[in-house]
């Protein structure tokens, strides 16, 4: 089960590992409660709107919802992983669960 499927609207963000820079967390957030299904909140928002301009966050949300597109039709059609992101996965991810899976070539 993904991160945004476990949030509910206005449920508390898991916690993150993330640096405190200025509008970083807000948009990590953003990005997790944009999932299926979407748990943006209207508060989300307006943390965001602290640190970016309405245009910024319109880009944001646009590369969120390109990259969930992205994933979703990679993964339905198995597409083949390059070498590099293998390599990444398998440094960081393999101890944590990943695999390439039905991605390899």
């Amino acid at each position: 089960m993904s991160a945004s499927s476990k949030l509910q609207a206005g449920a508390p963000m898991p916690r993150l590992n993330l640096p405190k820079v200025g509008g970083t967390r807000e948009t990590w957030r953003a990005a997790i409660c944009a999932g299926t299904p979407n748990a943006v909140t209207d508060e989300d928002f307006t943390e965001l709107k602290r640190y970016y301009t309405d245009a910024q966050i319109v880009d944001i949300v646009a590369v969120i919802a390109l990259f969930g597109f992205l994933n979703r039709f990679n993964d339905t059609m198995a597409t083949e992983l390059e070498s590099s992101p293998v390599e990444a996965g398998q440094r960081f991810l393999a101890q944590k669960g990943w695999s390439v899976g039905k991605h390899a070539g």
